[in-house]
């Protein structure tokens, strides 16, 4: 079988298939000693053909398998990562409003702490002039008052 030949039965196979048989393919048949090959050889050499093809596309099949498992896994762990990230992120932000509010509830006891210390400065203030003026006049009436209550 000529070049010619091995083209034109490409052409039927490709026709009666409705399939495409590579150029390459056509190439390699039509390579030999020039006068080509029998109809045998020929049916040999397609089968040949077509079983490293075979191989070739289970091998891609099962790369292509093996890929989009681990794309799987891979998705799932990013969406597990995401949801933490998510879940850490909610909770850094209910724990910086929470230390928000007892920095204000703190600014806040502050000053009446402030405000509670003046009014004890102020009555100690008012209570040593009261001694005071009791001891100069010699008699001190919340004392015996108290006492009396007793």
């Amino acid at each position: 079988m000529d070049v010619v030949e091995v083209q034109g039965v490409c052409k039927d196979m490709e026709a009666q298939r409705n399939v495409r048989i590579p150029q390459c393919i056509t190439n390699d048949l039509a390579l030999g000693d020039g006068k080509g090959m029998g109809s045998e050889g020929l049916i040999r050499f397609l089968r040949a053909k077509v079983k490293v093809l075979q191989d070739e596309v289970s091998k891609l099949q099962a790369d292509y398998k093996k890929r989009t498992e681990e794309w799987h896994q891979q998705h799932s762990e990013i969406k597990n990562v995401e949801e933490d990230r998510n879940k850490w992120h909610q909770q850094a932000v209910a724990t910086k409003e929470q230390l928000c509010k007892q920095e204000q509830q703190c600014t806040i006891m502050n000053r009446k702490l402030q405000q509670r210390e003046m009014e004890n400065v102020a009555l100690r203030k008012i209570h040593c002039f009261t001694d005071k003026f009791w001891m100069r006049r010699g008699s001190n009436p919340g004392c015996v008052a108290r006492n009396s209550e007793h």
